[in-house]
């Protein structure tokens, strides 16, 4: 019975992360494009740096939702929560640089956000772990 709640925490919690990030990437989409017809009509909007969107909004929402994925994980698992959530991290983390990746290399940018990825999911669980201590 403890295995499968092992199996269960680590499955339930890469599955919310990983629809939720697809849930996440179709609204910055439709955000884009949004933001790109508008634009049309307004001309400043031209000249400032997409890149701030993405530091901004993209990468708070996505760390946001890996937090929530540990947590979640813990919330099933209950014990051994770091090692549970750290999985959980790893499977996810790995799960969406294969497809950011290009031609197999990691940027710097890249490797940090990878690292904030595993922190913010054991940091979810470690949460929930403080909060329901006693």
């Amino acid at each position: 019975m403890e295995r499968m709640k092992n199996i269960l925490s680590i499955i339930t919690g890469s599955a919310f992360i990983f629809i939720a990030l697809l849930v996440l990437q179709l609204v910055s989409l439709l955000l884009m494009v949004s933001y790109k017809m508008l634009s049309k009509d307004y001309p400043f909007l031209n000249d400032i740096d997409p890149s701030i969107f993405r530091y901004l909004v993209a990468i708070p929402a996505f760390l946001f939702v890996m937090f929530t994925g540990g947590y979640i994980a813990a919330m099933i698992v209950k014990n051994k929560v770091i090692l549970h959530t750290f999985t959980v991290g790893v499977i996810t983390t790995m799960g969406s640089m294969w497809f950011a990746l290009d031609y197999m290399k990691i940027t710097l940018t890249g490797a940090i956000v990878m690292a904030l990825m595993l922190a913010a999911t054991v940091a979810g669980g470690m949460f929930w772990q403080r909060r329901n201590k006693g």
